[in-house]
């Protein structure tokens, strides 16, 4: 029977200026994103499939606009991953013995991003 690990998610917040124009006062607005399935240390199964999910926002773009990525200790996951009508995205993931770092990234296509 594989061992236990522990989880631990990083949940920071990115904060990217959007180029403008002299006396363009059109402004975007950053993007969230929030991991609703796993909290901080967290237990997973080694070598079984977690499903992570999340919650992904932009008061400026359509959910099928956003696009978004999971990642695991710095590695992308669940590149196809695509928010539905309300912005909820999930990934199914299996973890190593160590568990692993996991972060919900975000971006508009006017280059906002959120994590």
């Amino acid at each position: 029977m594989p061992s236990s690990s522990k989880l631990s998610l990083a949940l920071a917040a990115a904060s990217l200026a959007a180029c403008r124009e002299p006396g363009d006062t059109k402004s975007n607005a950053e993007p969230t994103a929030e991991i609703r399935s796993h909290a901080a240390a967290d237990t997973v199964r080694e070598g079984y499939p977690e499903t992570l999910t999340g919650t992904v926002g932009d008061p400026d773009h359509a959910m099928d606009a956003l696009t978004v990525a999971w990642v695991v200790d710095g590695v992308e996951v669940c590149a196809d991953s695509a928010p539905d009508a309300e912005g909820t995205v999930s990934c199914a993931h299996t973890f190593g013995p160590t568990g692993g770092v996991v972060q919900l990234d975000v971006r508009d296509p006017d280059g906002g991003a959120g994590s």
